[in-house]
């Protein structure tokens, strides 16, 4: 199982300590703290994510020599991410780290990011984050609250217990959806799945395991510490789609803290979230391997199963624009990356 599952030390903790020291070396003697900076995440304890976190917790308390405290509930403890956000706005929690499922609770525009067959790879997230952040800055600015960083889950694969060799497989699929989440929920309606079953996160695992639902999105990396993967036995030989991670915090938090720790705190994610998206693709592709090495078979696509998800993913995209995110902003993602597409020689494919 060693080679299976990703390094607990997710970010070289030798290096980000000797970075951390660089960075704060005449912080003042530790003091009372005078702020609470209470953060919440799915991610579970033990895991590359929660490091970053607790390195991020260290930063913030050491360079504010103790004027913060940070406090971290991982692994669900404030509840799924519906729960966070409730607590994020009602204030009980300053901050919170969500994936796609969260962030379109706050602002249904980000939805957009979770289109399938938009996005394609790496480079162009990069592309994306670097020209539209000031729109989704804006978008959450108006409901007080601030995009701290960006980092990502990875790219989703489909995984199945049957083989997928047409469309019209799907069909047979019990296939789960993370309740409260329309944009997947229609996407894969359009792809042809009928049997959707719509669970919290919590509820999937059991659900594997007693064949409530057999058929599932996720990445190679999740699925590991979900002990969703013994659950299947085939994955997509294509990427669905697209899963950044952000960091919100509570705005009105936010501006009630002097400058100085107000650049201590947006400065800890800018240094750690970087060589989080970096470990993040790294580790994504030795957990899919080691997948493979475990027996999950990767399923090939024909070319013409490929073409249909295609179509059919271009469709969804139409057809959810104006009810879940303007079609202007869909169109400007789309320029963008035909923009990067044109520079790099690149198309996309499934």
């Amino acid at each position: 199982m060693r080679n299976l599952i990703p390094s607990k030390n997710f970010i070289n903790t030798i290096s980000v300590f000797i970075l951390l020291l660089a960075l704060a070396p005449s912080a003042p003697a530790k003091e009372k703290p005078q702020y609470h900076l209470k953060l919440a995440t799915i991610a579970p304890e033990g895991n590359g994510w929660a490091d970053v976190f607790h390195n991020y917790a260290d930063y913030v308390e050491k360079a504010s020599g103790g004027r913060i405290n940070v406090i971290l509930y991982l692994g669900a403890i404030m509840g799924d991410e519906p729960d966070e956000v409730r607590k994020l706005r009602i204030g009980q929690i300053q901050g919170a780290v969500v994936t796609l499922m969260g962030m379109g609770i706050v602002a249904e525009e980000f939805k957009v990011l979770e289109l399938p067959q938009l996005i394609m790879n790496f480079q162009e997230s990069d592309y994306v984050q670097e020209k539209l952040s000031p729109v989704f800055e804006q978008i959450l600015k108006e409901r007080d609250l601030m995009l701290a960083g960006w980092s990502e889950v990875g790219y989703v694969r489909i995984y199945t217990r049957i083989p997928i060799n047409s469309i019209q497989d799907y069909d047979k699929t019990k296939f789960w959806s993370w309740v409260g989440e329309p944009v997947v929920e229609e996407a894969l309606r359009t792809l042809g799945v009928k049997n959707l079953i719509p669970l919290s996160l919590p509820e999937v695992l059991n659900s594997l395991r007693t064949n409530m639902v057999d058929s599932f999105i996720g990445s190679c990396l999740t699925i590991i510490p979900l002990q969703w993967y013994p659950e299947t036995k085939y994955m997509s030989d294509f990427t669905y789609g697209y899963s950044p991670m952000v960091v919100l915090l509570d705005k009105k938090y936010f501006d009630q803290l002097p400058p100085d720790l107000q650049g201590i705190v947006l400065k800890g994610w800018r240094l750690l979230l970087p060589d989080l998206t970096r470990k993040v693709r790294e580790d994504e592709g030795i957990a899919c391997r080691g997948l493979k090495a475990r027996g999950l078979i990767e399923n090939p696509s024909s070319p013409e199963l490929l073409r249909e998800v295609r179509k059919r993913a271009i469709e969804v995209q139409e057809k959810l624009a104006g009810r879940y995110y303007p079609l202007s902003l869909l169109q400007k993602i789309r320029g963008v990356l035909d923009e990067f597409r044109l520079q790099s020689h690149s198309s996309p494919s499934p």
